[in-house]
């Protein structure tokens, strides 16, 4: 079956999944707005392979340079108040 996402199998995946071939995965920088957060960890509890929360500041510290957009995005989405940023 073609659907607008690409070729798609019986059970959802795309052909080059069923190819075994690794889908490319797009990384982008991000960084969080310090004067915007408030601490609430939000973002470490929807994103905990992006970010840990530092006891002392109690602010989000990154844990990678770059990731994958979607965690990326996953994570905007979650912040309450937007401090989250793609570079």
């Amino acid at each position: 079956m073609t659907t607008s996402w690409g070729n798609i199998d019986g059970k959802g995946r795309t052909r080059h999944q069923n190819k075994g071939t690794p889908m490319e995965t797009i990384l982008t920088a991000y960084s969080v707005n310090p004067v915007c957060c408030n601490g609430c960890g939000a973002c470490a509890a929807m994103a905990p392979e992006l970010f840990a929360m530092d006891e002392t500041t109690e602010k989000p510290v990154l844990l990678l340079a770059e990731a994958p957009v979607d965690d990326v995005e996953r994570a905007m989405a979650f912040c309450p108040h937007d401090c989250i940023e793609a570079d």
